[in-house]
């Protein structure tokens, strides 16, 4: 619901958002940026779910959607990319979108209010701050857990 439609906001955001000379269209240089712009919103609401992908992926993916030996491609075409690209590389992201928003609404919330409650030294820190360290932590883990 809520999330795939923010999803795909921010596919037209970070098009439109590179899309310097509003042509309407992106060259190989502007759909690396954008690529680093909607997986930055991605990660901003599930920490983890996905890396940007390389210069040769981009290539590739390219000629692939925008056509071979055309050096620009249109929205329609980037948005067709993402999400052959989503699919491709999240084979797993229904789980980590589940894992990510269990996370970020039951179990850091339900963490900080423990330990403010039992940290005496926590009593006086808001408990969104709380939830904010501890999400930057729980980042940090999954990204060294996808790593190995």
């Amino acid at each position: 619901g809520l999330l795939l439609l923010r999803t795909v906001q921010s596919v037209g955001v970070a098009f439109v958002k590179v899309d310097r000379n509003n042509s309407g269209t992106i060259d190989k240089d502007e759909m690396t940026l954008a690529m680093c712009h909607f997986v930055f919103q991605l990660s901003k609401r599930i920490p983890g779910i996905a890396e940007v992908p390389t210069r040769s992926e981009v290539d590739d993916f390219f000629d692939e959607f925008a056509g071979p030996g055309k050096t620009e491609m249109n929205l329609e075409e980037f948005e067709r990319f993402v999400a052959e690209w989503v699919k491709r590389n999240s084979s797993n992201f229904l789980a980590l979108v589940s894992t990510g928003l269990a996370m970020n609404f039951v179990v850091i919330p339900a963490c900080a209010g423990v330990l403010k409650r039992e940290v005496d030294i926590l009593h006086r820190v808001p408990k969104a701050l709380i939830c904010m360290g501890l999400t930057l932590v729980a980042k940090k883990v999954m990204e060294s857990l996808q790593r190995d």
